[in-house]
């Protein structure tokens, strides 16, 4: 096994994964409509290793496998968080080119315009600062369940990392005998009719 070729494969994998996960739930999906990514992550995690490394068809290495795995799991991770920061930036950038409300309600705004009405200055607002509030508080003696947990996404993520496990892990050619050469019989058994 050479453990470089294999954490180079399964590097690249998972960064591809990283980067089509990205792309699909930041941009083109709502955040959290593709659990199924993190099996894409682990599927080209193990692709890669596979292709970096020649040595997986012939031989069987468990130090390998869990190697994909590991860094399987860094980039489902990783990419989860990576997805967040993107649908935060998205969101962020919606909310300032979003359009202005007018300040004055347009009643007014063409009563001043014609002169009728004298412009008042109004004091400037102050707004206080939103405090995170925690949403997971103990409720008589007792935590409410996560809302952010899901278990099908869980389940997803242990299928993605089992699949590069076994994809990195390789596999050992199993020789197949020839059908064509002939069988000698053996004189120590009775002869069959």
């Amino acid at each position: 096994m050479s453990a470089s070729k294999t954490v180079i494969g399964a590097a690249v994998g998972a960064v591809v994964g990283v980067i089509a996960h990205v792309v699909l739930e930041g941009y083109v999906m709502k955040s959290g409509e593709a659990p199924w990514m993190a099996v894409v992550i682990g599927l080209l995690t193990g692709l890669g290793v596979r292709k970096f490394d020649p040595t997986v068809v012939n031989t069987v290495s468990y130090l390998r496998g869990a190697l994909s795995a590991l860094i399987a799991l860094a980039g489902i991770v990783g990419g989860m968080q990576v997805v967040a920061k993107a649908v935060q930036a998205r969101n962020a950038s919606a909310m300032v080119s979003a359009p202005k409300a007018p300040a004055q309600p347009a009643a007014e705004a063409a009563a001043e315009a014609e002169g009728d009405a004298p412009a008042a200055e109004e004091a400037p607002v102050e707004v206080a600062p939103v405090r995170d509030i925690p949403l997971n508080l103990p409720a008589a003696g007792r935590m409410k369940p996560r809302k952010d947990f899901s278990p099908i996404q869980f389940a997803m993520i242990a299928v993605g990392a089992f699949l590069a496990y076994e994809l990195a892990r390789g596999s050992s050619k199993v020789a197949v005998a020839d059908e064509a050469a002939p069988v000698e019989p053996n004189p120590s058994l009775p002869p069959v009719d």
